[in-house]
């Protein structure tokens, strides 16, 4: 199968990588060229992009969302028109909300870090054998 992945990227004229062997005995492949080796992968631009948009969104949406909860309380009426009380009473409401959106920004992640496994990446455990299974 190795001969015929090799012959396959001859014929589709993509350079065949190279395997190094280190000295604990464990392959890597490497790109036939030092140049395509410092190459960003494809992914990256659409990876920066996908960052710009979140932080776009989250500061935006932080400018935003106390005087949006204000409106919204006080039913799309004017302060001066609802009541000084009435005015403080949401405004007050729209600050806790806020705050509490906020929080949860922070606090979420950090509850997902969390709750998953230390080692993502290792997925196999020890059998009575002594071989690893995939979990």
């Amino acid at each position: 199968a190795r001969h015929a992945k090799a012959h396959d990227a001859e014929r589709s004229g993509a350079p065949a990588a190279r395997v190094s062997v280190r000295a604990d005995m464990s392959t890597t492949a490497t790109s036939a060229t030092p140049a395509e080796a410092q190459r960003f992968p494809a992914g990256i631009p659409f990876i920066v992009g996908n960052e710009g948009a979140e932080r776009f969104s989250f500061y935006g949406m932080r400018a935003i969302l106390k005087t949006y909860l204000v409106v919204l309380y006080l039913h799309n009426v004017l302060p001066s028109v609802a009541g000084e009380a009435l005015a403080k009473a949401a405004s007050s409401k729209a600050t806790a909300v806020t705050h509490l959106f906020f929080a949860g920004v922070y606090a979420f992640p950090e509850m997902g870090r969390r709750l998953t496994p230390s080692a993502p990446a290792d997925r196999t455990r020890r059998t009575r054998r002594g071989r690893g299974a995939t979990l």
